[in-house]
């Protein structure tokens, strides 16, 4: 059990934040993976409708060092980023290619330099990305995502609405 305060709303937005929660705003086409990354190792906790499931994949100083080789091969042309991403990409990646086929939607919430990570580029062992099977968002933290997933009430009228626009002055017109 998780209780948290976030933002100044607090009517809002603290509660009290249970798994079985959160599993309940999950469809049975979605999947929430969520990393830790740990003083020692990188632990995936795979969150669906039916259960929820922990993985250990791979050890703190290993993943980092990969993780970084993976964005410095990519950030520049560099030939040798492919073998390296289907490297990352096995292991990150490996826990849930198991999965049935009633999963379409992955929801990702990173850890770390995992945020920084655009886990759609990811590879499958059929060397297609993950956002050719999966549709992938991210989402900050557990708590958060299951705040957004309460239904929206009320109009604008009711809550107020609040604009902004630029303001410049006229130009002279030029002949």
């Amino acid at each position: 059990r998780y209780t948290g305060q976030l933002a100044e709303n607090q009517d809002a937005v603290s509660s009290d934040f249970r798994l079985a929660d959160l599993r309940q705003k999950l469809t049975k086409n979605q999947l929430l993976l969520r990393y830790y990354l740990t003083d020692t190792a990188l632990y995936l906790v795979q969150i669906s409708k039916s259960g929820i499931q922990l993985n250990r994949i791979e050890k703190r100083a290993e993943l980092i060092a990969l993780i970084s080789d993976v964005q410095r091969a990519v950030s520049g042309i560099n030939a040798e980023y492919i073998p390296l991403l289907k490297n990352l990409s096995e292991k990150l990646t490996q826990p849930i290619q198991a999965l049935s086929k009633e999963i379409s939607q992955l929801i990702i919430v990173p850890d770390e330099n995992l945020g920084f990570l655009a886990f759609e580029s990811l590879l499958l062992p059929d060397n297609r990305h993950l956002i050719d099977q999966f549709s992938v968002s991210y989402a900050y933290s557990l708590p958060l995502w299951t705040i957004h997933q309460k239904p929206k009430s009320g109009s604008i009228k009711e809550k107020g609405l609040v604009a902004f626009a630029p303001g410049y002055p006229e130009l002279p017109v030029s002949n």
